[in-house]
C-alpha cells in the first residue's frame, strides 16, 4: 500500500473524511495540520517540513491534497513526489501557480466552490497535458462514490509511478 502525505482543506483536518478513506484501504496516511489563514506562508512551511520528514523517515509515495491542501502543495518542493490534487483553490488563495512532474488533478464538473476552470488553467500555465485532469465527482468535497473510486484509483496509480 501507498504511504501518503494528505493536505486538508480548509477548516478540515489530517483526520478528514478522504484521509480516512485511504486508511481504511490500507494505506498509510500522515499530514500535518494547517493553519487556516488566508495567507499560506505558514501552511506552506508547516506541509514542507512534514514532507521532508516523511521523506526522511522512509518515504512517501504521494502527495494527496485538497482544495485549499491542492493551494499549499502548489507551493511545495516536491523532490519527486507525485501529487494528487483534488478541486485545489490555488487561484482562490491568489496564487500564481505552477506545478511540475508528475501530476493528477479530480475536480468536479460542477464545483460550486472551485470552478473545474481553475484546474484547466493550472495545467495550462505549468504545461501539463490536459490528460492529467479528471472530471468526476457531484460536488466539490468529491465524497461520491465514483469520486472516491477515482481518488483511489488515482493513489494506485501514482505510488506505482
Amino acid at each position: 500500500m501507498a504511504r501518503i502525505l494528505y493536505l486538508h482543506g480548509l477548516e478540515s483536518s489530517p483526520n478528514a473524511g478522504k484521509a480516512t478513506r485511504l486508511r481504511e484501504e490500507g494505506h498509510e496516511v500522515v499530514g500535518p495540520q494547517l493553519d487556516h489563514a488566508p495567507d499560506l506562508t505558514a501552511s506552506i512551511a508547516t506541509a514542507q517540513a512534514a514532507l521532508d520528514a516523511a521523506l526522511a523517515a522512509g518515504g512517501v509515495d504521494v502527495v494527496v491534497a485538497s482544495s485549499r491542501g491542492g493551494a499549499v502543495a502548489t507551493g511545495l518542493q516536491t523532490r519527486g513526489v507525485p501529487l494528487l490534487l483534488l478541486c485545489p483553490a490555488w487561484k482562490r488563495f491568489g496564487l500564481d501557480a505552477r506545478i511540475s512532474g508528475t501530476v493528477r488533478i479530480l475536480h468536479a464538473a460542477a464545483d460550486d466552490l472551485v470552478p473545474l476552470a481553475d484546474s484547466v488553467e493550472l495545467l495550462e500555465r505549468s504545461g501539463l497535458p490536459a490528460e492529467a485532469l479528471t472530471v468526476v465527482g457531484d460536488h466539490h468535497k468529491l465524497h461520491d462514490p465514483a469520486a472516491t473510486a477515482a481518488m483511489l484509483a488515482a493513489v494506485l496509480e501514482l505510488a506505482g509511478a
